[in-house]
């Protein structure tokens, strides 16, 4: 795969009317997590985040990809890493480390609510990402070889839906823009 950019996935966000309004979580625009933020979750999950998925943190915190996949990237907050009324990736990888023996070189960053955590293997300075199977304790498949793949490929699709002005769905096959698929299925 190609080794995207966050200005390509910033240009895809740009062609998305809506998009910041759909960020529910942060009151409709970015929350970027600030240093000390990033270096307490890295604290708390003992290991360093790879260098993808620290800027995403510092540039917007998380994202909500509500069009296209319902899913939201957990990151970090900015003014509280590990504000328990707020899902981050430190609760969610934490829950994973409890509740289905997730090994500690992964940082969860979504969940499909029942059977997977999709997580970054901080081991490896790419960070590729992989599903891990909830009720196995193992991983299920690779998602991606990098996060940013992932973060690409969600940006692309989202600009693919068309919203009316009230913000409502009218086109979920944009045919102006082709499909990626990077993801690995």
């Amino acid at each position: 795969m190609k080794n995207h950019t966050f200005e390509e996935v910033e240009a895809f966000l740009a062609e998305c009317p809506n998009f910041w309004e759909s960020q529910v979580t942060a009151g409709g625009r970015p929350d970027p997590a600030s240093e000390e933020s990033i270096r307490e979750a890295e604290t708390i999950l003992g290991l360093k985040f790879p260098k993808d998925y620290r800027t995403f943190l510092a540039k917007w915190g998380f994202l909500e990809f509500v069009y296209t996949h319902s899913h939201e990237i957990y990151g970090i907050k900015a003014s509280n890493a590990h504000d328990p009324a707020y899902p981050s990736a430190i609760s969610l990888t934490l829950q994973g480390r409890e509740w289905s023996k997730l090994p500690e070189k992964y940082i969860a960053i979504w969940s499909d609510e029942g059977d997977e955590l999709w997580c970054i293997d901080a081991s490896d300075p790419n960070g590729p990402v992989i599903a891990w199977d909830f009720f196995e304790h193992s991983v299920a498949r690779e998602i991606a070889d990098s996060f940013m793949d992932v973060l690409y490929q969600f940006a692309a699709n989202e600009r693919r839906v068309i919203i009316d002005e009230d913000g409502w769905v009218l086109d979920e096959e944009n045919t102006q823009y082709d499909v990626v698929h990077e993801i690995r299925r």
